[in-house]
């Protein structure tokens, strides 16, 4: 982490610091979570449009 020794904000520099790590493994993860269920849909022919729920038009 930074070190900042005597600063009255070192603390508040490391907790920044530290919560702009996890954000950044957390967007990682989820974009790697998303590339896994495009593929997954790929690979066994699953379309986006076949996931969107089909809304019934009123018959006139």
């Amino acid at each position: 982490m930074c070190k900042t020794r005597g600063s009255p904000l070192a603390g508040e520099q490391n907790a920044t610091l530290s919560s702009l790590i996890k954000g950044r493994y957390a967007a990682f993860f989820l974009s790697l979570q998303c590339i896994n269920i495009l593929t997954k849909m790929r690979i066994t022919g699953i379309r986006p449009s076949l996931l969107h729920i089909q809304l019934h038009r009123p018959a006139f």
